[in-house]
C-alpha cells in the first residue's frame, strides 16, 4: 500500500509532492470544450440553455462575476441539485447567505466553460485534462493542473461529513 504524501503548499517540494500524489489522477490527453460539456451533461442533470434574463437576481449576480463579455449569447445550464452534484452545492451555498442555482456556462466567444461555483470550475478544468507533452516538459500548465487537482481535493474535504 502506498504511503500518503503530506502536501504543504509552503514547502519547496510542493510541486514534486503534487506530482507524486496526483500522478494517477491526471486526465490525458486534453479534451475539447464540447467533449467536456458532453461529459458534464451525462454525469449531471443540466437544464438546457437558460436565458440570463430568466435567472433569479441572486444567480444572475453570481454569473455576472464570471469573466464573460456577453452572457446574453452564452449557453447557461443550471445544474440540478441531486446526489451526484450535492457536494458542489454544499460548497457553493456555504459561500452565500442566499442560495443561488449552480450553473455551467459555455462562452461561445472564447469556447470555454465556466461555473459560478469555484469547486465545479476546478472539476471542469480537471475533466479537460492535459496533454502528455505538457507533463514531459514539466510546463507551467502542468504545474497549474496539479495545483487545481490539489485545490479541488481541498474543497471536497470541506463538503465531507
Amino acid at each position: 500500500m502506498c504511503k500518503k504524501v503530506l502536501i504543504n503548499p509552503e514547502t519547496e517540494s510542493f510541486i514534486n509532492d503534487l506530482k507524486r500524489e496526483y500522478n494517477n489522477s491526471i486526465v490525458k490527453p486534453y479534451k475539447k470544450t464540447r467533449d467536456v460539456l458532453e461529459i458534464l451533461m451525462k454525469k449531471f442533470v443540466l437544464y438546457q440553455k437558460v436565458s440570463i434574463q430568466k435567472m433569479d437576481a441572486i444567480t444572475r449576480a453570481t454569473l455576472e462575476t464570471l469573466p464573460i463579455k456577453n452572457l446574453n449569447v452564452s449557453d447557461i445550464y443550471i445544474v440540478k441539485d441531486n446526489e451526484i452534484s450535492h457536494s458542489f452545492y454544499l460548497y457553493f451555498h456555504s459561500r452565500y447567505a442566499l442560495e443561488p442555482f449552480l450553473c455551467v456556462v459555455y462562452d461561445n466567444d472564447t469556447d470555454r466553460l465556466y461555473s459560478n461555483c469555484a469547486m465545479l470550475e476546478m472539476y471542469i478544468t480537471i475533466l479537460h485534462g492535459i496533454d502528455v507533452g505538457e507533463i514531459k516538459t514539466d510546463s507551467i500548465k502542468y504545474h497549474n493542473y496539479l495545483n487545481t487537482l490539489y485545490s479541488y481535493n481541498e474543497c471536497k474535504k470541506e463538503t465531507e461529513y
